[in-house]
């Protein structure tokens, strides 16, 4: 589990800043961390009870929770 760490975060389709948006994050807002490339993480919010949004994020904007 990861957890924003600034007031504002884009969560995008791809690891990249040239992929499109899909959605703002705020600050700590705890996600789930599936894998990472570069120094981008992919990661599932759930938006609406049984509806989750897959996207990626910079690394850098997130803070990783302990177990």
């Amino acid at each position: 589990m990861v957890k924003v760490r600034v007031p504002q975060a884009i969560l995008r389709a791809g690891p990249s800043q040239d992929f499109p948006m899909l959605t703002r994050l705020t600050i700590h807002e705890v996600l789930r961390a599936e894998k990472v490339e570069n120094n981008w993480i992919k990661v599932e919010k759930e938006v609406y009870p049984g509806t989750i949004v897959s996207g990626w994020m910079r690394q850098d904007l997130i803070e990783v929770l302990k177990r």
